[in-house]
């Protein structure tokens, strides 16, 4: 049997013995697929960079990227078929060994950096292709007959690569589907009544104290509250800074660099795009990927503008966001994916930071040894580095603050927030030092105005 440990290709015979490792690079294998002689082994693996096709015999030796060889014994010189800007994936072999089938995509976009945030939205469309793998065979899909001959015109649904002798690979046309690996469609819950039948705690209320025209409710209480209590701190936080800051600065939450944070900054930031200054908080972020999304977004500036049809209405601005200036909030129980978005923001010189030192564990840890008694051990795995700097980022050591404001007791059971109030200070600060101009269209030209009239 073949499979993939510690992201290379591993074969063992399935009666037991050692197994036997077939590739061993930085790149990650996957999905191998034997063929029906046995004799080698279909993988997917991103070595030139993105996912492609590669075949590997039983024996080992240097795989090949999904190859036709001449003859009909699949030994020769090899020549490459697939499109070095396609991400070729999940090859799977047909009886015959005659034919290889696979997916294929050309606009995986963000969505070829594995840890990035910026590729959680990615959405690629993949096509099912087959590949013929001798010369001398025929296509799958042999055009139909019809009664009146029509001219040949490029078909769009199908790719031919070479002809005469040379492979040829086709698109299943027939039976093209979408691919929409790694999203989650989100339905958002409609309110409904309780009624009695509902079996929970019943109340009777009334307006006056007296159980004469009063009527019964059913209150069926949720398991959690934490979701709520976490909502009420948001929204407590965001009315908070638009309190203090006179309706001037937006305020967004981003509690972990997965998918939550990803939707909660979406969410937060383009909402507030009438503000002229944002206070970004990060505090408590449990990590996920490593942000090369969010501080893109919040470091962009004015490019261009686009006139409003409507009288006297605002300008369009380019890019969309809050333009003006940010700062991020940190504390000590944001990590990971929490330490590297402060790096990041202050390494792209976005803005200041506030709180306290984050607390510096950015070292994933994702190889799980199993145990014989149902446990498992970890061990530490990627660690993330400043290629400019030659450093470890964050590690053992975590993000210090530019103004360190720390979280007491007092100020607590008093209903402050000393970080976010010096946060509404600073951005406030940065507001007023940065020059305030209105974006006005210029004036309409008139190319038929004469010279010298008015």
């Amino acid at each position: 049997m073949a499979f993939t440990y510690g992201s290379d290709l591993w074969i063992a015979d399935r009666s037991g013995g050692p197994a036997r490792r077939l590739t061993s690079t930085a790149a990650v294998e996957s999905d191998p697929h034997f063929s029906p002689d046995g004799k080698q082994i279909a993988f997917s693996s991103n070595r030139s960079g993105t996912d492609a096709v590669y075949v590997v015999g039983v024996e080992g030796g240097a795989p090949t990227r999904l190859i036709w060889y001449p003859g009909n014994d699949l030994a020769g010189t090899s020549t490459v078929l697939t499109d070095a800007l396609a991400d070729a994936v999940s090859p799977a072999w047909d009886r015959d060994g005659r034919h290889l089938y696979f997916l294929a995509s050309t606009d995986l976009a963000l969505g070829s950096g594995w840890a990035n945030t910026s590729s959680i939205a990615s959405n690629p469309n993949y096509g099912a292709y087959v590949m013929v793998l001798r010369g001398d065979d025929p296509t799958p899909f042999p055009p139909r007959a019809t009664r009146k001959p029509l001219p040949r015109r490029p078909n769009p649904t199908r790719r031919r690569c070479g002809s005469g002798s040379t492979p040829r690979t086709w698109a299943a046309g027939s039976w093209r589907w979408r691919s929409r690996s790694g999203t989650t469609a989100w339905r958002w819950p409609v309110p409904r009544a309780r009624y009695s039948s509902v079996s929970g705690p019943r109340t009777s209320p009334n307006d006056r104290p007296a159980m004469a025209g009063s009527w019964t409710e059913t209150v069926e209480p949720i398991r959690d509250e934490s979701e709520l209590r976490q909502r009420a701190w948001v929204e407590d936080n965001r009315r908070r800074v638009d309190e203090l800051s006179g309706g001037k600065l937006a305020y967004v939450w981003v509690p972990n660099t997965g998918g939550g944070g990803y939707r909660s900054f979406n969410r937060y930031l383009f909402a507030q795009q009438d503000k002229v200054g944002a206070v970004i908080d990060e505090r408590f972020n449990g990590g996920g990927n490593l942000d090369d999304y969010m501080v893109d977004y919040l470091n962009r500036t004015l490019r261009g503008a686009i006139t409003n049809e409507v009288p006297g209405g605002a300008p369009f601005l380019i890019p969309q966001g809050v333009l003006g200036p940010k700062v991020l909030l940190i504390n000590e129980l944001a990590g990971s994916g929490g330490d590297y978005f402060p790096w990041a923001f202050r390494q792209q010189k976005v803005g200041p930071l506030i709180g306290a030192r984050t607390w510096g564990g950015l070292v994933k840890s994702s190889v799980h040894y199993a145990l014989i008694d149902g446990g498992a051990l970890t061990a530490p795995d990627n660690a993330v580095f400043d290629p400019i700097n030659n450093r470890w980022v964050a590690e053992h050591e975590g993000v210090p603050p530019d103004i360190e404001v720390l979280i007491d007791a007092k100020s607590i059971a008093a209903g402050r927030d000393p970080q976010l109030e010096r946060a509404v200070q600073e951005t406030m600060r940065l507001v007023s030092a940065q020059p305030s101009r209105k974006v006005v269209p210029p004036p309409f030209p008139r190319p038929s105005k004469r010279p010298g009239r008015p």
